[in-house]
């Protein structure tokens, strides 16, 4: 697709500082924990999230935390921006909120996001969690795009659609599906490279970017997520299952033996709850 400027312009605009902190790499030497302090100072309504939530229950400790670079340092890089991109998004969405596309959307991607984290942490490492938490939350934004551009065809094609063949409705009605269109609007904002793979691969059986390990956690996140919404059964539908599996180190026997304790972990989760209610 040439012209998607017209999707893009369609979305709200992110604050500069938000998209600065998300587009960090975190292995950038040239940016330390004073700089990122620095920017984040500019938006107050950023800090005074990241002081509350450095200071809550799960972060708690003795005296209270009031600097900035102290809270930074507590939470780490990786949680600082999934905090920014929630705020950020939080703020955007704001008025269209009680909208049903909106709830939908938002419920659908902060449980992706938990379920994915949830199950990274179990097969890897507390920052393979954190990395597929951000693009679990973030690898539907051209869905949003599509909807803002014309609100009565998407709310038609979200009605009318299955869950597996929706970029095909989408390429009919649009001429651009949302993986695609999500895609080249996170590249546009400058948004890593995972970000972006995420959001184009998703679901995909030939993932070809070099994070496909990130992107086939999210995709299993993301089932589990429509599961959820639509209180039905879809793993044994999908016949590709399998190849994430084998590609994961495990078995789908295994998968299946955690997949109701990672769903009741994120049911009882502080975090989910407070995110959930975000939106």
């Amino acid at each position: 697709m040439d012209d998607f400027s017209k999707y893009l312009n369609d979305l709200p605009v992110i604050p500069d500082v938000a998209l600065k902190i998300i587009s960090f790499a975190e292995d950038n030497i040239d940016i330390s924990f004073n700089d990122l302090e620095e920017l984040i100072r500019i938006d107050t309504a950023i800090t005074s999230k990241i002081l509350k939530v450095a200071n809550s229950a799960m972060y708690a400790r003795q005296n209270q935390i009031k600097s900035l670079q102290k809270a930074i340092s507590l939470l780490g890089f990786k949680t600082i921006k999934s905090l920014v991109l929630i705020i950020s998004a939080t703020s955007a969405f704001k008025p269209e909120g009680n909208q049903p596309f909106f709830k939908d959307f938002w419920t659908n991607s902060v449980l992706t996001a938990f379920y994915a984290k949830e199950l990274a942490a179990i097969l890897f490492d507390s920052d393979t969690a954190e990395d597929v938490f951000l693009a679990g939350l973030i690898h539907k934004i051209g869905q949003v795009a599509l909807y803002r551009h014309n609100k009565e065809y998407y709310r038609y094609i979200k009605t009318e659609s299955d869950l597996l063949n929706i970029t095909d409705i989408e390429e009919f009605y649009f001429k651009v599906n949302h993986k695609e269109l999500g895609s080249k609007i996170l590249k546009t904002w400058s948004f890593p490279e995972l970000l972006v793979d995420c959001a184009r691969e998703y679901g995909s059986n030939n993932v070809v970017s070099r994070y496909k390990k990130e992107i086939i956690l999210v995709s299993l996140g993301e089932i589990m997520a429509n599961e959820e919404s639509y209180n039905t059964e879809l793993f044994s539908n999908i016949p590709f299952e399998n190849s994430w599996f084998k590609f994961l180190g495990m078995t789908e026997d295994y998968f299946l033996s955690i997949k109701k304790d990672i769903i009741q972990t994120v049911k009882n989760s502080d975090d989910f709850k407070d995110c959930k209610n975000l939106f």
